[in-house]
């Protein structure tokens, strides 16, 4: 993570109006006129039957008057308005030299409805943390978001299999196991993530959100204020690793608050870019918590949030170069977009929308990073270090590449040589990805190794049982003991965290990028 503050502007998506064919014209069509053939036929009426019609005319007239009132309130829809003015509060010169991308987000939805407020907002600020059971739960159910209309292309559909047969569908029952036992995973390593996922429940707070530097008997709290958003959302990512949602599991409770917290913070455009600095990483965070948890759930009144939050995404792109950094449309960097595309690749296998042009750009973003063919990755230019080769690796097998393509081949063997590191948590989090789907004995090796480093490394006593920090990782350090934890705990998901891309369980071809 990165960590220099910007601000950001509101930039509003445009909006596209369309009729709807299925409501019935109110204007009628024009009555036809008779043939001028057809021969009149005189007509006798008497007196009293013509005042008898037209009194009843009149009536009829009278009820006619009003009935298009009665009309006009059912059965349409109402058209989301989006203010095009900066609802953020910034300043709007900070944005004044970088060039937004023209997408086009239009949508015509049903208008949601405001989510019920919580009844009380207060962080958890003793020394010592009342432990999961004595946190008040949220005791209403979530608000539904509307999910009428979330994008201009068509959701992608379910080819037939089912929503939960999906890249992560093995994070539940006996698909886990099997995928535990067959990956490498061990009973220490399924310990020491619930011991890790205690600890982390037992420092949400009340309102459903985490931050880096929460104050409490824990020491190595980080110094990322003001970030709650990314805090929040790294922190839901084990839960929901291990088959958690906010219907089901042991911490459905917690999973439950952190979506609504991080639904509170979403604007009307989807972003979740935080008014004072917020970064792109942030968003991405969220998106991917917001995605999975659809996906894993199949609640559609996530779906609507989980689509903007990938909409919003493709309008935040460097309209150039195609990736992704902290301010909307700047020039990307590797370890941004590598989040992004995460978050993509969630939403894919959520059955989401993602444009074409969107998924392309990332491809020309990690063309001009790589070097040696693919096999490394730079920062912000080519090059080759290790933590950004891991990240560029596996979005290249997000994105398609096979497991014998050349580029990733030698970028897995470099990998190996290196091994895991006990001081970069963060190149150990994408490498062992890398490592995981490419399978085979590199794979065997470097679990081994991997798995010693963290179960041997977690605090197993006092009030940090269950928690890592890594002194000499400086993410670890501006992150504190919160970001240590989320990261080594998705390590030892991963096991059954995302199917294997390629072997015999791949279920990369189903959602390819």
């Amino acid at each position: 993570m990165s960590h220099s503050l910007s601000e950001v502007s509101g930039v509003q998506p445009s909006r596209l109006d369309a009729d709807d064919p299925s409501q019935p014209s109110l204007t009628g069509t024009p009555a036809e006129s008779p043939p001028e053939n057809t021969r009149r036929i005189p007509l006798s009426v008497p007196g009293w039957l013509l005042s008898s019609l037209v009194h009843l005319s009149l009536i009829l007239l009278m009820a006619l008057l009003s009935f298009p009132e009665m009309i006009g309130t059912g059965g349409t829809l109402v058209i989301g308005e989006i203010s095009t003015g900066d609802t953020t509060g910034n300043a709007l010169e900070e944005l004044a030299a970088v060039s937004l991308p023209q997408a086009d987000l239009s949508r015509v939805e049903m208008e949601p409805e405001d989510p019920e407020p919580l009844a009380s907002v207060s962080d958890i600020a003793s020394e010592s943390p009342p432990p999961l059971e004595s946190l008040n739960p949220l005791t209403h159910e979530m608000s539904p978001l509307s999910d009428v209309g979330v994008s201009t292309s068509q959701l992608v559909e379910d080819p037939g299999n089912g929503m939960n047969v999906s890249g992560l569908s093995g994070r539940e029952g006996a698909a886990r196991a099997s995928l535990l036992e067959s990956g490498g995973g061990t009973p220490g390593t399924e310990q020491a993530v619930q011991r890790a996922l205690q600890w982390l429940a037992n420092h949400q707070h009340e309102n459903g959100s985490w931050d880096f530097d929460t104050a409490c008997d824990c020491p190595n709290a980080g110094h990322l204020t003001g970030e709650t958003v990314s805090a929040t959302a790294l922190a839901l990512l084990p839960f929901l690793g291990a088959g958690n949602t906010h219907e089901e599991g042991e911490y459905r409770e917690v999973v439950k608050r952190g979506l609504y917290f991080l639904r509170q913070q979403q604007d009307s455009q989807g972003s979740f870019l935080e008014p004072e600095g917020g970064k792109m990483y942030a968003h991405a965070l969220a998106s991917i918590a917001l995605c999975e948890a659809y996906a894993m759930s199949q609640d559609r009144g996530l779906r609507s949030a989980a689509q903007q939050s990938l909409d919003f995404i493709s309008i935040a792109r460097d309209p150039r170069g195609g990736g992704w950094r902290y301010i909307i449309g700047e020039p990307g960097d590797t370890s941004v977009t590598g989040w992004v595309i995460m978050a993509l690749k969630s939403g894919r296998m959520g059955y989401l929308s993602i444009p074409d042009e969107t998924v392309q750009g990332a491809k020309t973003f990690l063309d001009s990073m790589q070097t040696e063919g693919g096999s490394t990755y730079g920062y912000d230019r080519p090059g080759d270090a290790a933590a950004t080769s891991a990240v560029g690796l596996l979005c290249r097998m997000y994105m398609g590449w096979s497991r014998d393509h050349q580029g990733l081949h030698r970028g897995v063997e470099l990998l190996a040589r290196h091994g895991p590191s006990k001081d970069d948590i963060y190149y150990d989090y994408y490498a062992t990805q890398v490592m995981r789907h490419y399978g085979g004995s590199s794979w065997e090796k470097w679990n081994q190794r991997m798995r010693g480093i963290l179960v041997n490394s977690q605090q197993r006593t006092g009030h940090t049982a269950g928690s890592w920090f890594f002194p000499a990782d400086k993410g670890a350090v501006a992150g504190g003991r919160l970001y240590s934890t989320a990261m080594a705990t998705m390590i030892l998901e991963v096991y059954y965290r995302h199917l294997p891309i390629y072997g015999e369980n791949a279920a990369g071809d189903h959602f390819p990028l």
